[in-house]
């Protein structure tokens, strides 16, 4: 995993910053992770809850395919991020997440979202790729992202609450986070402060 500050120019991060924050084009989930079959609740020893959660999202790019006209305004990260990984990066998901502030109840820093991957990859993908997910942190908020010491099996569940904590990440703004994208995460399922994040999944060619 690589945590990287700073990961924009200043001038970039206010522009996406400022853009997100006062747009009106997000939708809304009522489930912002697909449910593993028969999904309850869960409650571990310490009292972290993984629950089922809604969000407001706004796709740019869905399975390698444009989605919104605002696609341009994603062009500083691709540049960054093909810089970091070459030119076989293959980027088949962005989208923004913003988790609104809510009445939280008491304990909401030990909810969580179903623990889960974003993409579901084939084998036959993962033999010749490298599949990875970043999280860029638009806004500096409250509500870590919790990881799981984890990992998606070929053709396992893609959420999954049999999976044990390993550490989180605090939001920071203009941070971005990378890691393998068959690693379990989760977020908030509530928040005190309004959360806005962008989530990117690609592919890299092995060597």
């Amino acid at each position: 995993m690589e945590i990287i500050t700073d990961f924009l120019s200043k001038e970039d991060a206010n522009v996406i910053k400022t853009g997100l924050l006062n747009q009106t084009f997000w939708g809304y989930l009522n489930e912002s992770v697909d449910k593993p079959e028969g999904f309850e609740p869960v409650v571990l020893e310490d009292g972290t809850r993984f629950v089922s959660s809604s969000t407001f999202r706004h796709m740019f790019i869905w399975h390698g395919e444009i989605q919104s006209p605002l696609n341009e305004h994603m062009k500083p990260f691709y540049i960054k991020l093909h810089s970091m990984f070459g030119d076989s990066l293959n980027f088949r998901s962005c989208f923004a997440n913003l988790l609104p502030k809510t009445d939280v109840r008491d304990d909401w820093d030990k909810c969580y979202s179903i623990p889960h991957v974003d993409l579901n990859f084939p084998e036959e993908v993962l033999n010749e790729y490298n599949c990875y997910t970043a999280l860029y942190y638009v806004n500096d908020a409250v509500g870590d992202t919790m990881f799981f010491d984890d990992y998606r099996i070929s053709g396992g569940d893609v959420s999954s609450t049999f999976v044990s904590p390993e550490f989180t990440v605090s939001p920071q703004e203009n941070t971005m986070v990378i890691w393998n994208g068959n690693k379990f995460h989760a977020a908030p399922a509530y928040v005190p402060k309004t959360r806005v994040v962008i989530n990117f999944n690609f592919l890299v060619r092995k060597e």
